[in-house]
């Protein structure tokens, strides 16, 4: 994963919730024969992060990261920065972090264990998910803001489902059971008792493809996808919102995707 050509921003509200970690994640892919489904992990090669306060137009260093990642922990592993750990697959190098190869049953995380400290945020997040796989394929990725210090590995999208705070979730594969709730890009929004049925039934979203075929003639590696949150309170009153907007292509054109209303802690 590169380092974003934009920001990616975020804020923790003070209300929903407070203090907030931000958390990148490969949802695992699973192989199960029989009746259920078949998944062979894509690619994230490219991942991208900045984060700046919404109202005051400023980077938050700590929650951010751009190659080349030339840091070394003191057992020797190259890291993104100090706020950050990596988990699982996830690989940092000189010039990207890889959340998981291109294989079957692989999942990884980057987390970060600063706390943003404000009330309202805007994040860009710049990604590509990309893998040979010409039908079955990863389970996706998802970006989350919590109020957790240290990931907390789940099967929802490699989280728990008991989170608290936001989530951006981008699906590359369709279950069969709850084909009539999918959503290529979801947001969900949870105060640690919904479980995930609960989320994808009120999940707000839309379509986008952000999966490449690394077979394709047209795929280079300049292919990518942005998405863009914004947590803060509404133009008409102190209520919170998320919204979410995608530019699935990286043509520098963004296209709202979903808003969506968050509760007061």
């Amino acid at each position: 994963a590169r380092a974003p050509s934009r920001p990616l921003t975020r804020t923790t509200p003070s209300r929903f919730p407070s203090p907030g970690a931000l958390r990148l994640l490969q949802e695992k892919s699973q192989l199960i024969s029989g009746t259920r489904r078949r998944r062979i992990m894509s690619r994230l090669a490219r991942l991208v992060l900045v984060v700046v306060p919404a109202a005051v137009a400023h980077v938050l260093d700590a929650l951010s990261f751009s190659a080349p990642f030339e840091d070394v922990s003191a057992g020797g592993d190259r890291v993104v920065g100090r706020s950050w750990r990596a988990s699982g697959s996830a690989a940092v190098h000189a010039n990207f972090v890889r959340l998981t190869p291109d294989r079957q049953s692989k999942r990884g995380a980057l987390w970060a264990t600063a706390a943003a400290g404000v009330d309202e945020v805007s994040a860009t997040l710049k990604f590509r998910i990309s893998g040979q796989g010409k039908k079955y394929y990863g389970d996706g990725l998802a970006l989350w803001l919590t109020d957790a210090r240290a990931h907390r590995a789940g099967d929802f999208h490699g989280s728990a489902e008991t989170f608290r705070g936001v989530g951006v979730v981008f699906d590359t594969f369709k279950n069969a059971e709850t084909l009539s709730l999918h959503k290529d890009v979801a947001v969900v929004v949870n105060d640690g008792t919904r479980d995930a049925e609960a989320l994808l039934a009120d999940a707000s979203g839309c379509a986008g493809d952000v999966r490449y075929h690394e077979a394709r003639a047209d795929f280079s590696v300049a292919s990518a996808s942005r998405a863009r949150v914004v947590v803060g309170r509404r133009a008409d009153g102190d209520a919170l919102e998320a919204v979410v907007s995608l530019d699935a292509r990286n043509v520098g054109a963004f296209v709202e995707c979903a808003r969506v209303a968050l509760p007061a802690a």
